[in-house]
């Protein structure tokens, strides 16, 4: 293998011992052989440690890290990029995978347009090996702005998929929050966006293979907890982007009304919202609804809020059409 690393990608590991060893096969078999790949075992329980070391010891690219305390995927994937020798840096989830010739293409593009971030785009992959496409490349944009008006409605916010220049990570200072179990691609990809200003380059081909995972961490049952903990990442992010710039107010305010209507929607009560974050209370109101989210969205959330019953009858219905649709 050349000396020049291309790409350095990081996949921060915990509790993943059934699924890591696809992951790391669909890495270490692309065609792009000038790789590292930084595994950061996360205080990990299971045998998934004892996977990356046997990894390790019959192929040079694979660094299994192991840390001695669990700190959670932010943390871990600070770890990760710190260590990161490569001209780029891509982020791969312990239970996704890659389709062949994935990095080549992201490299390839990456090359011709001088892009700080070529994004490509991914398939959800259910248990029945259904694949549906998450078309991300055709809304992006090749600016930082059009990146961050796109995660704002709606759009992933996810870090995998994406080849990033190293230099967006050095001497930066993002934000890694220890045991951040929600939102934490969201702070990290809005800090790169607000703080690096950098260049995006769209790549409409699938470079992504997103497991959905029925026990993942983002699919568990709602609790008290989860919400303020999902909440107060969500407001981190909110009020990071306010203090930077006030260029993104109205789609800051929708994406945190889109988030309140569809807890709502699934069963939390909008009084423990409000008591949850105080600032709840002026975004549910019924003028604000309509200015952030339209008229049909705002007469949605209020039903759910007053309508017994019509919140877990159209969250039962919305889960039937994603399941009809492949993605559960």
């Amino acid at each position: 293998m050349s000396d020049k690393i291309k790409i350095s990608v990081v996949i921060p590991v915990y509790n993943v011992e059934a699924l890591l060893p696809r992951c790391l096969d669909s890495i270490l078999g692309q065609s792009v052989r000038e790789i590292e790949v930084i595994c950061v075992d996360d205080r990990t329980p299971d045998g998934s440690g004892a996977v990356l070391d046997a990894y390790a010891a019959r192929d040079s690219r694979v660094i299994a890290v192991h840390k001695e305390v669990n700190e959670g995927p932010m943390m871990a994937r600070e770890t990760g990029y710190s260590m990161a020798r490569g001209e780029y840096i891509f982020f791969c989830d312990s239970d996704d995978y890659l389709p062949d010739g994935a990095l080549q293409s992201l490299y390839d593009a990456a090359l011709q347009s001088g892009a700080d971030i070529t994004a490509g785009n991914s398939v959800s992959v259910n248990r029945q090996g259904r694949e549906v496409l998450r078309d991300r490349a055709s809304r992006l944009g090749n600016t930082w702005q059009s990146y961050m008006t796109y995660i704002l409605n709606w759009g992933t916010p996810a870090l995998w998929g994406c080849l990033f220049k190293r230099s967006l990570f050095e001497d930066t200072g993002y934000t890694a929050i220890p045991h951040m179990p929600f939102s934490e691609d969201r702070r990290l990809l809005t800090e790169i966006l607000l703080l690096s200003h950098p260049t995006v380059e769209p790549l409409r081909r699938v470079v992504y293979c997103y497991w959905a995972n029925p026990i993942s961490t983002t699919r568990k049952k709602l609790t008290d907890k989860a919400v303020r903990q999902q909440f107060g990442a969500l407001y981190g992010t909110y009020d990071f982007i306010e203090e930077h710039t006030g260029e993104f107010t109205h789609d800051n305010d929708g994406q945190m009304t889109r988030w309140l209507s569809l807890y709502i929607e699934r069963g939390v009560k909008a009084s423990s919202l409000c008591k949850a974050e105080p600032r709840n209370a002026a975004l549910l109101r019924f003028a604000a609804m309509r200015r952030n989210i339209g008229l049909k969205g705002a007469l949605h959330t209020t039903l759910c809020i007053r309508v017994p019953g019509y919140g877990i009858v159209m969250n039962s219905l919305r889960r039937l059409i994603r399941k009809a649709q492949g993605k559960d």
